[in-house]
């Protein structure tokens, strides 16, 4: 059974995926990683480039939130019983620091 989640880009995602908010049917058993891996069949090989390091490989730097929670990529997008999650995707740049 399929369940639908509302999906949304925030930073430069946005303007790779050529939308601020999207929707998808999800099986209810599916991951973050199944969720990132449909939208990189709908959305292109640049946002797949933008999400992924190699396949099924999630940039380290890359946060998904689910319903203002983070959440990890083998984590269920759908909890049972759960309304319609709110996912929103956020590519977070990583700086190296330090004093010289």
């Amino acid at each position: 059974m399929t369940r639908p989640i509302a999906v949304r880009f925030l930073g430069f995602l946005e303007r790779v995926a050529g939308q601020r908010e999207t929707s998808l049917a999800v099986e209810e058993s599916a991951t973050v990683l199944d969720v990132l891996i449909l939208l990189g069949e709908r959305l292109g090989p640049k946002f797949t480039a933008s999400i992924f390091r190699a396949p099924r490989e999630v940039h380290t730097h890359f946060r998904v939130f689910i319903n203002d929670d983070e959440a990890a990529v083998n984590d269920p997008v759908v909890a049972e019983g759960e309304a319609a999650p709110r996912v929103a995707l956020l590519l977070m740049p990583i700086f190296e620091g330090g004093c010289r």
